[in-house]
């Protein structure tokens, strides 16, 4: 999983997924990772990417490579969210924030407008029957 994040740069990708500071820490290129795991090369760097979530099948992997290379790695290191994840998180709150304040605003005017139509045409027919 991975947040899509807005910029005035344009959109980014925010990973979910640690699997880029766990491949560094173990000293592994892309290729000799994916070879560790047995994924391909392009599986690695989707998951570091955000592109791709890391199947718990690949996790349990990642885990007895990283064993057999003498580091501890444990589901929660794997999955818990990449720096700057949080923060990504938190500005999507804001912009879905802002969208539903603007949609109660314009639900107010629709009210508004609907009562204004509705006082109009009791007047109409208020005129006709007299």
């Amino acid at each position: 999983m991975a947040l899509l994040t807005f910029s005035n740069s344009g959109a980014s990708i925010v990973p979910m997924n640690n699997i880029l500071k766990i491949r560094k820490r173990l000293g592994l290129s892309q290729v000799a990772f994916g070879k560790a795991i047995d994924v391909s090369q392009g599986n690695v760097s989707h998951y570091e990417q955000g592109r791709q979530e890391v199947p718990p099948e690949v996790a349990r992997r990642v885990i007895a490579a990283a064993e057999a290379m003498g580091h501890a790695v444990t589901f929660d290191d794997i999955y818990q969210p990449a720096p700057g994840a949080e923060k990504a998180a938190c500005g999507l709150v804001m912009l879905k924030s802002e969208a539903e304040r603007r949609a109660e605003a314009f639900e107010a005017e629709l009210r508004e407008e609907r009562l204004k139509n509705r006082v109009l045409m009791d007047a109409l027919r208020a005129g006709r029957t007299n």
